[in-house]
């Protein structure tokens, strides 16, 4: 079978269609063996199926009926955030989009999206290869003693993450380290809000409407690392850098990039903590830790007791973050389950699978049954 792929704005999500091609090569599908891929700049008619690949911020005019599939991606970016191009196309049967998302299969937008959880590859490098400044800083981090139990880093103030911090700091004792910035902010919004999704964000919208400042331009990315001679391999954002409580502590208390229900973006956040050796507690929608489990990936949820899990189905985001902080109390009282031989275990294999995951299996393994579909159409 002959697969063209007319690649009209590239971005970091086209490594699906070079790892594609060396699948093939690999021969380990036999089902697939002799499908054929060709890179152009245009559409072919005489190939079997004429896919198109585009970035969400593309000036070329896409014609979504022209193409027997439509690939659109936000460059290694959650859901949460999109563009016109998409909002005025998804719907198309052929149209599908490349998130750093990973979805219950309740999710409206589950079989739209081909996963591309890249944040994985991305941080193994910086950590682990020796041209990049993160692998001695990450070798020196690796000496501290992990002596305490619990910390909460919250990122960019923004009004969901400040309304669980404020109820965190007033029902526990858990130390909250806010580095980059304390003025409230306002929550984007996301294109595929779920009522409760809706419901939440709109009610802080109304109480901090007086409160909430544009998004700063404090000059975050004027601090990143450069990397090789000329700047070789490019620069690496701060946020990438390990920090000593992730080394420090045995579990993180963190926000996640998105907090909408059903969805997880898998960010250097819970990243920092597999490597380090630390058990994350992410603070997001509905389902997230199932989520991570799903990939191997444990949370401090995996040590909770039964009853004190339910918060991970819950909906409703006020029921949820009150439940939440209901299980950190119970982490306060019983912090020596931080000590545990089950603890050891699932810091151990989320070290290991941190190091091997392949984030590249979800989205050939997609774009294999949406070419078969479109295929058997024809």
């Amino acid at each position: 079978m002959k697969i063209n792929v007319n690649v009209v704005s590239a971005d970091i999500s086209v490594q699906i269609i070079d790892a594609f091609y060396a699948y093939i090569q690999s021969g380990l599908n036999e089902r697939i063996a002799d499908w054929d891929i060709d890179i152009t700049n245009t559409h072919n008619d005489a190939a079997d199926v004429n896919i198109i690949w585009a970035n969400k911020d593309t000036t070329v005019n896409i014609n979504a009926n022209y193409y027997d599939i439509v690939v659109i991606s936000n460059a290694g970016e959650p859901v949460t955030v999109s563009s016109s191009l998409i909002h005025n196309i998804w719907q198309n049967n052929n149209v599908f989009l490349v998130f750093n998302s990973l979805l219950t299969q309740d999710h409206s937008l589950y079989n739209k999206v081909i996963p591309f959880l890249d944040a994985a590859q991305q941080c193994r490098d910086y950590w682990t290869r020796y041209f990049y400044p993160h692998y001695h800083i990450a070798n020196k981090l690796k000496k501290i003693q992990r002596s305490k139990d619990l910390i909460a880093i919250n990122g960019l103030n923004r009004t969901v993450r400040h309304y669980f911090f404020k109820l965190l700091n007033e029902k526990t004792n858990i130390k909250i380290l806010k580095n980059i910035s304390t003025d409230i902010v306002n929550t984007n919004h996301s294109y595929w809000e779920t009522k409760e999704d809706f419901e939440f964000r709109n009610y802080l919208e109304e109480q901090y409407s007086n409160v909430f400042e544009p998004e700063p331009d404090y000059k975050y990315y004027d601090n990143a690392k450069h990397i090789g001679i000329n700047n070789k391999f490019g620069k690496i954002n701060p946020g990438y850098e390990l920090l000593p409580e992730y080394f420090e502590y045995r579990c993180i208390i963190f926000p996640e990039s998105s907090w909408q229900n059903n969805e997880l973006a898998l960010t250097e956040k819970a990243l920092k903590c597999f490597y380090a050796g630390s058990l994350p507690f992410p603070i997001a929608g509905a389902n997230v830790n199932s989520l991570y489990n799903s990939l191997g990936f444990a949370t401090a949820w995996n040590l909770l007791p039964k009853y004190l899990q339910c918060f991970d189905s819950e909906q409703d985001h006020f029921k949820r973050i009150e439940q939440q902080i209901n299980a950190l109390k119970w982490f306060e009282d019983n912090a020596m389950v931080f000590q545990t031989a089950q603890y050891t275990e699932l810091t151990r294999q989320n070290m290991i699978n941190m190091l091997t995951y392949s984030p590249i299996e979800f989205g050939i393994q997609k774009l294999i049954r949406i070419i078969d579909e479109r295929r058997r159409r024809h």
